[in-house]
């Protein structure tokens, strides 16, 4: 019925019309871009229907809607995506005539798309500390691209970011490159003779010296370097001498690991011109990744799935990023034969760039691609060390991953004045529409974000100017009531306008936090419970929370966080 595998169908025959209800959803499939995908989202539909011994009709579907509606494993837009299937296969029924024509029920409302974060979002209420130490580039993308402030932080706090990140990579690959080529220099010398002389030297035997270690380690164990006993030995020894190398580090110059591929994974994502998918990166980026272009004195560089469409970005032969790439493929190609699993894996069709072997006791060293988690790992790795060179980096520690890097080029792109067609074809989309649909979500959520702070801080400093009275529990009152201003807890009186002002407490921001992170987790509750009370009251009372945290100070914030999970709050609705 679709590619791969035949699906099994056979309790279809308990339907009316089976054979043609079968045949037609076979032409229902055909031509679609993922068939098998879309049959598993239609048979569940048509089991349903089986399993009340029904009709494939309106009212069928109106009962499979309930089904899907009581089933809370199941997330609104994954029940909008089941039901929306089948709702479009029975259209196509009514359509061939194989049943009559009706009225068919509507499908679930989709809930909001939550857009992947940028860099700017993981310090959005600290625009202006974060920014304070490059206030001139502030001030000359405001003049030169006539941005408000916040948008001008914006640019250049992502901005600065990026070229810190390309900065720290090209410095480890040139760093990496150097202890490749010294390893090399020192295999390649070795004759016949000495890899024997070496093979039969006990660990205890081999002089400390990095010629030595290197030559003892090739002739025992080749380029794959294991976890034995005997490595240990050498390696532990020689590392406490002035010029002595981390087991890591040696690995990685005999072949690549995933330690010594972090820096060209994290140069491929800062890349602005590449613009990668992550899991492109990670599964899709070949052997062949770079290839001459049509163009004299450039590269086409390839990242993404070939049989997906994915164009070719041309670089100048010269760019470091061509030149990494290309030197890393051509290392892993030529070591791959020399590894165990290397052969099959240059056996494969389109064999990937990032792999590496994972070391075990004895020569049971495997060829492994990275998977999900590993890319993730890496990400974290990589900005954590970075950001001990630069300093702007701080605020995304153990907070980004690779899947912040697409949105963020997509947004600085917005905010540096490209079209939606310029976007489009930096982002390697078939269409516009999808582009429009990327770049305005994340562009939306960044603005909403700018003008409620500024909307928070006008609330706070007309509640601030004097005319309310302090309490003796660090709030401002507005209540006229001179009775109703002894209360002990921001959220006890539903009618008080009791404003919190205090900002050196840890315990108070701790609550803010608290607060903030639970009213925007009940939202959807609140909101299908009482939407008049969500927007009177506990959508201001949201923007009020998240207005004390914009001006709380960065340390404050970071202590608060970790008492965060001590705050008891109550049942609200």
């Amino acid at each position: 019925m679709s590619e791969g595998e035949p699906i099994e169908v056979s309790y279809l025959r308990n339907l009316d019309d089976d054979e043609f209800i079968v045949r037609e959803l076979r032409l229902h499939l055909r031509g679609q871009a993922a068939s098998r995908s879309v049959a598993n989202t239609i048979l569940p539909y048509l089991r349903y229907v089986v399993s009340v011994q029904g009709a494939i009709s309106s009212q069928s579907l109106r009962d499979y809607r309930v089904e899907l509606d009581r089933d809370a494993s199941i997330v609104l837009n994954t029940k909008a995506q089941k039901f929306g299937a089948a709702l479009s296969f029975v259209r196509h029924l009514m359509a061939a005539g194989i049943i009559p024509s009706q009225t068919l029920p509507k499908n679930f409302s989709m809930e909001d798309v939550v857009h992947k974060k940028t860099f700017i979002d993981h310090c959005r209420y600290r625009l202006d500390e974060v920014t304070e130490s490059i206030s001139s580039d502030v001030s000359y993308w405001m003049s030169e691209l006539n941005l408000k402030p916040a948008e001008a932080q914006s640019l250049a706090f992502g901005m600065g970011c990026m070229d810190a990140l390309k900065r720290f990579a090209k410095d480890e690959i040139e760093l990496y490159q150097q202890d490749c080529s010294f390893v090399d220099e020192i295999i390649g010398s070795l004759t016949e003779g000495e890899i024997q002389e070496y093979a039969a030297l006990h660990p205890k035997q081999v002089i400390k010296s990095p010629q030595h270690v290197v030559k003892w380690l090739y002739a025992n164990y080749g380029r794959a370097i294991p976890a034995s006993d005997s490595v240990r030995q050498v390696m532990e020894s020689w590392r406490k001498k002035p010029d002595g190398w981390s087991l890591t580090r040696v690995r990685g110059a005999f072949f690549p690991t995933t330690i010594s591929l972090q820096p060209y994974f994290l140069l491929g994502l800062a890349d602005e011109r590449l613009c990668p998918n992550v899991d492109g990166l990670r599964s899709y980026m070949y052997l062949d990744c770079c290839a001459p272009a049509l163009e004299k004195g450039y590269v086409d560089v390839f990242v993404g799935k070939r049989r997906g469409g994915a164009k070719p970005v041309a670089l100048p032969k010269s760019d470091f990023t061509v030149r990494a790439f290309s030197s890393l493929a051509n290392r892993i190609g030529e070591l791959l034969p020399l590894v165990p699993g290397g052969k099959e894996h240059l056996k494969k069709e389109c064999p990937e760039l990032f792999v590496s072997y994972t070391p075990a006791s004895g020569p049971a060293c495997i060829v492994r691609k990275f998977d999900p988690s590993t890319s993730a790992r890496l990400v974290r790795r990589a900005i954590k060390k970075a950001a001990e060179r630069y300093a702007i980096l701080n605020p995304l520690v153990e907070l980004v991953t690779g899947e912040n890097f697409r949105p963020t080029h997509a947004y600085l792109k917005k905010l540096s004045g490209k079209s939606i067609y310029q976007i489009q074809h930096d982002l390697h989309h078939k269409n516009s529409s999808t582009t429009r649909g990327y770049v305005e979500g994340v562009e939306t959520q960044a603005v909403q974000l700018r003008r409620q702070q500024e909307f928070q801080r006008f609330l706070l400093d007309e509640r601030s100017d004097g005319e309310m009275k302090r309490t003796g529990s660090g709030y401002f009152c507005a209540s006229e009531n001179e009775a109703q201003r002894d209360c002990s807890s921001l959220l006890s009186c539903i009618d008080c306008d009791a404003k919190r002002v205090i900002f050196s407490s840890p315990d108070l921001v701790a609550e803010w936090l608290a607060w903030e992170r639970y009213l925007i987790q009940e939202r959807p509750r609140l909101i299908y419970e009482n939407n008049e009370r969500w927007q009177s009251y506990w959508e201001p009372k949201l923007m009020e929370f998240q207005a004390l945290i914009s001006q709380t100070k960065s340390r404050l914030l970071h202590v608060a966080s970790k008492k965060i999970d001590e705050v008891v709050l109550p049942w609200i609705s």
